[in-house]
């Protein structure tokens, strides 16, 4: 055997060849989104509602996998009719080029007071996990519902209620939901059950949402008369493969919850985790920002994001210094202690920074997106800013980059953020026209991405295709196979009438840059796992003009050195 460094036998290979799985995902080269000059998939409409019509759509919600599924959930109503909400889901299957004709009804047992605040998670089996508020009175009794399908979303359980509060409580916040690859899922908020104060509980399921724990887990340990332990944001460390929920990941045992909290001061932030899949969680909260106590000052609207390798991130917005800012800090040990908290934007004094949202991958990269006014005389005209984290959080960048490009009497707010592994970030948002009082139908869904964690980003772009004048709201975010963000947003495109709701629903896919042949097994880098790929499909393609083989970077119908080449002058 040659010993030189670096110098892996040819023999060693094809035994890790052996070993790797064969079925790479298919195709994400030939998709249509990756022709258009701008890489936007084709917009659809996603809802069923046959015009005119007194139905409103509600909270969407979209979720997508690694198997190329894409599912939209929503509520559809008739604004103060209780009897007239029904949940409804409709799934595509192929990366958003086509979608099912007819959607399925998620919810089945009615509400005296209707529905609230769907949320949705997902796995790349295709099992799909949906949460709601369901109201027995408009305000003060509130229970969580659950269901679940396993086809991804074509056909849904019947629900269950999986909150266990035996007095009449209430719940403000949207419930928080994620999932595992490995049946783990989460559910998380707060209710009013113990002395009518707000408290933090979780429940969770260990066989894919088929059964749920006997009672609420309490999560804070907040024992003082204060009233608020509320508004709490969930995450999962991500482990063997990513999942869909707004704290992603695909688990490891390792739950991380934050949450604005008055134990101590006006408002804080507070944190727990739990290392074995939320069974028990550490026996002391965190107080994450290092406001003292009796402060008057209010921090608020936490985000957090979370790495498989034991980094959790959380950032906020802060009003100690007068105006709103974000301010963040950082666990590398899985949420066992945290660092010191510190400033991330670089707004003007005077000017507000919120609110404010985070994403992460797992090496390190950490992106925070705001928006406040720009300098000049429009100081009510809101733009988009980032920042950006190499290093876990540890140092963030010296100054902001503005990522629209909208004029000085448009606002430009309110954007969600994913990012992959590979130095994709993906934003989305919505303008409007800056008037007051407030204009009606001037809304637009506007997008931008970036292929170098998040050093430059392409010039941004108006993604939905609706006519001038007329209202998209803030759109939803999901990150899917193929390196594929999909943005969902209520519309009234086919009703534009002032004062009239937003009574459509549409998405629309959008990508920051094509495929290479030569990342064979669609990772979005060209690694080990693609050389591995040549080695285990060395030799001639079969029916290589009708059947696309992966490993023929060259389209010659034959991988060979060529292909094997192009694989390592592509590498990285």
């Amino acid at each position: 055997m040659n010993s030189r460094p670096g110098f892996i036998p040819v023999s060693l290979l094809l035994s890790w060849a052996s070993c790797v799985n064969s079925s790479f995902a298919d195709g994400c080269d030939a998709l249509p989104i990756f022709s258009d000059p701008q890489f936007n998939g084709a917009e659809y409409r996603v809802d069923d509602l046959v015009m005119p019509t007194t139905y409103d759509v509600y909270y969407p919600q979209i979720a997508a996998n690694n198997a190329g599924q894409v599912v939209h959930i929503w509520l559809e109503a008739i604004f103060a009719d209780p009897a007239s909400h029904r949940i409804h889901c409709k799934t595509s299957f192929d990366h958003g080029q086509t979608i099912t004709a007819a959607p399925a009804r998620v919810d089945s047992t009615p509400a005296p007071f209707g529905f609230v605040d769907p949320r949705i998670a997902m796995d790349d089996k295709g099992n799909v996990y949906a949460v709601w508020k369901r109201n027995l009175t408009f305000t003060s009794q509130t229970e969580l519902w659950f269901s679940r399908s396993t086809n991804a979303g074509l056909n849904w359980e019947p629900d269950v209620r999986i909150d266990h509060a035996t007095v009449p409580i209430g719940i403000v916040s949207p419930p928080q939901i994620a999932a595992d690859q490995l049946g783990n899922v989460y559910v998380v908020w707060s209710d009013t059950r113990l002395s009518n104060k707000w408290r933090v509980f979780l429940q969770r399921s260990s066989d894919f949402g088929a059964t749920w724990l006997a009672d609420d887990i309490r999560v804070d340990h907040n024992q003082t008369a204060s009233n608020r332990s509320e508004n709490p944001q969930l995450a999962i460390g991500a482990s063997g493969g990513g999942a869909s929920g707004d704290g992603g990941g695909g688990g490891g045992g390792h739950v991380y919850i934050a949450w604005e909290d008055n134990r101590q001061s006006a408002n804080s932030i507070y944190f727990n985790s739990s290392s074995d899949h939320g069974a028990t969680f550490q026996p002391a909260d965190i107080h994450v920002d290092s406001l003292p106590a009796g402060s008057a000052y209010l921090v608020q609207s936490p985000t957090i994001a979370a790495s498989q390798s034991g980094d959790v991130y959380i950032a906020w917005s802060d009003l100690r210094n007068g105006n709103y800012q974000a301010w963040f800090n950082r666990s590398n040990d899985y949420g066992t202690t945290f660092a010191v908290d510190q400033r991330i934007d670089h707004g003007s004094p005077g000017i507000h920074t919120h609110p404010v949202r985070l994403a992460a991958d797992n090496h390190d990269h950490v992106y925070g997106i705001w928006m406040r006014a720009a300098p000049g005389p429009q100081v009510n005209v809101s733009k988009l800013y980032l920042n950006s984290s190499n290093d876990g959080g540890n140092t963030w960048g010296a100054s902001d980059t503005r990522i629209d490009n909208a004029d000085a009497t448009t606002h430009s707010h309110y954007a969600g953020i994913r990012a992959d592994d590979n130095g994709r970030v993906f934003l989305a948002w919505v303008q409007e026209v800056f008037c007051s009082p407030s204009c009606v139908n001037a809304q637009d869904v506007w997008c931008a991405t970036s292929t170098d964690f998040a050093a430059t980003f392409a010039a941004p772009h108006r993604l939905d295709g609706a006519p001038a004048d007329t209202n998209q709201s803030i759109p939803e975010l999901a990150l899917g196979n193929c390196a594929i963000a999909f943005a969902s947003w209520r519309d009234n495109r086919h009703h534009a009438v002032v004062g009239d709701p937003l009574i459509n629903l549409y998405t629309r896919s959008f990508a920051a840059e094509a495929p290479s042949p030569a990342d064979i097994n669609r990772d979005g880098s060209v690694n080990i796992f693609d050389l591995l790929a040549i080695i285990s499909a060395w030799g001639a393609c079969p029916n290589c003009l009708l059947i696309d083989c992966d490993a023929d970077v060259n389209d010659d119908c034959l991988v060979d050195v060529l292909d094997l080449l192009a694989v390592i002058q592509n590498w990285g």
